[in-house]
C-alpha cells in the first residue's frame, strides 16, 4: 500500500513509562520526512519525539579508508553518525521543537540495535519508513521495517516511500 499504517504486534502490553514517540531513521532520503511525522503524532500524543538511528559499531581504532572518503558501514549512516542525526534534526529544533537525536551502535543489525533501545525506553509508537522493497530484493535484503513489525512491543507506523509506486 501507500498509506501510513499502525500496526500493533501481539506482544503490545501496556505501555510502561515511556520513551514517546521514536523515529527509527537511516540515510535514506526520506529520513527528514519520517522525523517530521514522528513530531507531528509526538505533538498529538502529548509526547517527547526522539529521532533515532542504529548504526555498525565501527572500532575507533580502524584508519580512514584510504580513498579519504568516510568510514563505511553495512549499516546506518557513513561518516560521523551523531553529526548526520544533528543535521537531520536541526531544522526541527531551529523551529523551536523539543526533539531528542539518539544513536545507537549495534554490532551485528539495525534490529538488535533498536530491540535493546526499546527494552531500556519503550515508545509510546515507534515511527519506521519502508523502502518498499518485494519479491527477490525482499528475499535478498529482508525488511526491516518488517521485523519491526513482528517483533515490537510498542505499535508501529509504518510509512512507505512517496516514490513507492515509482519502483513497482
Amino acid at each position: 500500500g501507500r498509506d501510513p499504517l499502525i500496526l500493533v504486534c501481539p506482544y503490545a502490553d501496556v505501555a510502561r513509562r515511556t520513551a514517546g514517540v521514536v523515529a527509527c531513521v537511516d540515510d535514506d532520503p526520506a529520513a527528514p520526512a519520517l522525523a517530521r511525522i514522528a513530531l507531528g503524532w509526538a505533538g498529538l500524543l502529548g509526547e517527547r519525539c526522539t529521532v533515532l538511528t542504529v548504526a555498525e559499531d565501527v572500532a575507533e581504532d580502524v584508519p580512514e579508508p584510504v580513498t579519504g572518503g568516510p568510514t563505511r558501514r553495512r549499516f546506518g549512516p557513513d561518516g560521523d553518525v551523531r553529526a548526520f542525526l544533528d543535521r537531520l534534526v536541526e531544522p526541527l529544533r531551529a523551529a523551536g521543537h523539543a526533539v531528542d537525536a539518539t544513536v545507537r551502535f549495534d554490532a551485528v543489525s539495525v534490529w538488535g540495535g533498536l530491540y535493546r533501545y526499546l527494552m531500556d525506553r519503550p515508545a509510546t509508537l515507534l515511527v519506521a519508513g519502508t523502502r518498499a522493497r518485494t519479491g527477490v530484493p525482499q528475499l535478498v535484503f529482508g525488511s526491516v521495517a518488517s521485523t519491526i513489525v513482528r517483533h515490537s512491543e510498542s505499535p508501529v507506523l509504518v510509512v512507505p516511500r512517496e516514490d513507492a509506486g515509482a519502483e513497482r
